[in-house]
């Protein structure tokens, strides 16, 4: 198996690495690099065309948080985007 084989199956944490795993990308107004389109992602993600899981973690008190941490794997990035061929 080659070193710089992709593990499918390792989670992805993040909108912004879940949006460069899926291939988004935007160039920056300042330097001309191109970078992980965030917002893509986040509205992917929300809207459910990305498979993913929201975690979510409790505070000091015991209460669930209100937000949470997008996390997926690149499997199911593949299937969401690309259905027919995966």
């Amino acid at each position: 198996m080659p070193t710089d084989a992709i593990d499918l199956d390792a989670p992805i944490w993040g909108a912004k690495n879940i949006a460069a795993a899926a291939g988004l990308f935007k160039k920056d107004k300042k330097t001309g690099k191109k970078k992980p389109d965030e917002r893509k992602g986040f509205y992917l993600l929300e809207s459910g065309a990305i498979r993913a899981k929201q975690v979510k973690g409790r505070d000091e008190d015991g209460k669930e948080k209100q937000r949470g941490q997008w996390v997926t794997t690149q499997r199911l990035i593949n299937q969401s985007i690309l259905p027919i061929e995966a």
